[in-house]
């Protein structure tokens, strides 16, 4: 009811209320310095953020919408495709050289924990597509681990370009066969219900795809 009452009120309470968002933890800490200057603009507006890289239930959990990482839509409730995300491998400096996909079995590598020990990293290149088997030596739940691991010069690793961005501008990571990256996954605002998503909901993932672009890198 309150819902209702803020879209029939010319003055408009867009950011008003409680909104709960969960983020992959490596884009939510991009995500955060925005969030928390949105809030410091309004007042009424009370976000709640998880940093979480797990799959919620978002009902059970009571959170309004859900930013996820995956290569197809959750089946399970509504999403709408915010943007697509590119992942390239990338190792420390000092790292020995890699000058084909051939040589990637012979170097230890950094892999997220969610990922099958024994499966195979997956690479595309134009329309081409292989399988590599590596030697998996580091696994870690979160994306800040895994840049650390990868910046630490354990192995190479695949990471978001967003989230590499940073460590490759300041040194800390160079590319390991540029030709190459990990298949795209694309980031969803996932809702619990379709059917009534608050204004308050719709206008903070309104401020995040706006953000997008410039994170992304596209233009």
């Amino acid at each position: 009811m309150q819902e209702a009452e803020r879209r029939l009120n010319p003055a408009d309470h867009e950011f008003q209320g409680r909104v709960h968002i969960q983020l992959p933890s490596g884009l939510g800490q991009i995500f955060l310095p925005h969030l928390l200057a949105l809030q410091n603009l309004h007042a009424g507006l009370h976000l709640m953020l998880s940093l979480d890289d797990r799959i919620a239930d978002l009902v059970t959990e009571g959170v309004d919408v859900a930013l996820r990482l995956s290569n197809e839509p959750p089946p399970a409730h509504a999403a709408r495709v915010l943007a697509r995300i590119e992942t390239a491998l990338f190792a420390a400096p000092g790292f020995q050289p890699v000058h084909s996909v051939d040589e990637l079995a012979a170097h230890p590598h950094v892999r997220f924990s969610g990922i099958a020990l024994e499966a195979p990293l997956r690479l595309v290149s134009g329309k081409e597509t292989i399988d590599v088997k590596v030697n998996t030596v580091f696994r870690a739940n979160t994306s800040d681990a895994l840049l650390q691991a990868l910046e630490s010069g354990i192995g190479i690793g695949g990471m978001q370009l967003p989230l590499a961005a940073r460590a490759l501008h300041a040194g800390r990571l160079v590319a390991i066969l540029p030709d190459y990256r990990l298949p795209d996954r694309f980031l969803y605002a996932v809702y619990p219900d379709a059917r009534f998503i608050p204004q308050r909901v719709r206008s903070v993932i309104r401020v995040i795809e706006q953000l997008l672009p410039k994170i992304t890198g596209d233009r």
